[in-house]
């Protein structure tokens, strides 16, 4: 803005001023007169609740009749431009610094229900704040707030964890309802916090899990999963109804492993599927029909789809001139390992086995004694022996 413009501004804003200090003030009139009406006393007529002779109102005394016409609405009116004119004239960085004077530091930006909590996250007003991505979540229940915290890039919503340690397919459950705070490191990576909270639970509301890098598949917010929470209920799986007949699956990424066989962020990482009980993470078990049947146990896996893009994988290293020419981790270790270690977290060790055996038979051998990757052993124990290491290391629960 130009200093003239500046200038011509705050001149307008301050005669609006005076104007408005004039009409909140009002002027006193030159005779005595009707403070309604305005209409001239007779001279000299003594003013003790003489009514006007114009329209009839009573005049209760000599500072009745003497009474300053103000006016309030207009005043207000003319103040209202006067400011406009400051602020307009002020300059962008004088106004945001009132703004922020006045107003709150975050604004909400969405408003959901989970169970009988009504969660509201708010993001910055400003975006000239240290970190515009750091957004509030405030949680609210029976009338109070229970949680109000900066969380990164945080989604919301419920789920059901099973009250007690279960096995699959069993004649009944305890299901208790949760609300999961999830908050995304953002970009590509994958990393995520999510805190679980037992609606149930005793106490103040405090997380009772702490979860990484994942998420449940079934979720819900804004009046899902009926009904509400601060009861245990049976559910039996014939039942219908909105109670899931089973506890929300966990789906988690076991990103050291992508990082430690797979290049970059952006490949698929190896995970393992379970659920939440009151004691931790539970493994996704395979069907019980499956442990009786190979031909079953290959299908639940997709064993066969993941020995396909391996063997085609040692195909297209064959073809290349450059053996080196691609990293063929991107095609393998994902689906090798998206097979090989939720049989292995879920118990099924021999499973495991025979399909790692299978996966070497059908190209991974040839593969790793191309040397197309270099840091990995060449032989099917040596490999075994790595992958048991790592999976050692690994914390599931976290």
């Amino acid at each position: 803005m130009s200093v003239a413009l500046t200038v011509l501004g705050w001149i307008l804003a301050a005669a609006a001023v005076a104007v408005a200090v004039a009409l909140f003030v009002g002027r006193r009139p030159a005779v005595r007169s009707c403070p309604r009406c305005r209409h001239p006393l007779t001279p000299g007529i003594v003013v003790a609740h003489t009514p006007c002779t114009e329209c009839g109102r009573p005049i209760h005394g000599e500072r009745d009749a003497w009474r300053r016409r103000r006016h309030p609405v207009i005043g207000s009116f003319v103040l209202l431009i006067a400011l406009t004119l400051s602020a307009w004239s002020a300059g962008e960085t004088v106004r945001t610094t009132v703004l922020k004077v006045i107003l709150s530091e975050y604004k909400v930006e969405e408003t959901h229900t989970v169970f009988d909590c009504q969660v509201e996250i708010l993001r910055p007003r400003w975006d000239d704040v240290p970190e515009l991505w750091l957004q509030r979540v405030r949680i609210h229940r029976a009338g109070r707030v229970v949680f109000d915290s900066e969380v990164h890039l945080p989604s919301v919503g419920g789920a059901w964890i099973a009250a007690d340690s279960w096995e699959s397919a069993p004649p009944q459950m305890m299901l208790v309802p949760v609300l999961w705070l999830r908050s995304d490191s953002g970009g590509s990576g994958g990393y995520s916090d999510t805190w679980v909270f037992d609606l149930e639970g005793r106490g103040g509301f405090l997380p009772r899990f702490h979860l990484q890098n994942g998420l449940f598949e079934e979720s819900f917010v804004d009046g899902g999963g009926k009904p509400g929470p601060a009861q245990t209920h049976p559910v039996h799986p014939a039942d219908g109804g909105s109670i899931p007949p089973a506890p929300s699956r966990w789906h988690q990424w076991l990103l050291g492993f992508r990082c430690w066989l797979n290049s970059g962020a952006a490949n698929t990482s190896p995970a393992v599927d379970g659920w939440l009980d009151r004691d931790g993470f539970v493994p996704r078990p395979v069907d019980p029909a499956a442990d009786r049947a190979r031909d079953g146990f290959r299908a639940d896996f997709g064993i066969d789809r993941a020995l396909a893009e391996i063997a085609s994988t040692v195909s297209e290293l064959e073809a290349a001139d450059d053996a080196h020419r691609f990293d063929p981790s991107d095609c393998v270790f994902g689906p090798l390992l998206r097979v090989y270690l939720p049989l292995v977290f879920a118990g099924h060790a021999r499973e495991a086995a025979i399909f790692l055996r299978d996966a070497h038979r059908g190209g991974l051998g040839k593969l790793l004694e191309s040397g197309a990757v270099s840091d990995l052993p060449r032989s099917l124990e040596a490999f075994e022996a790595m992958l048991h290491a790592r999976i050692l290391e690994v914390d599931v629960d976290g």
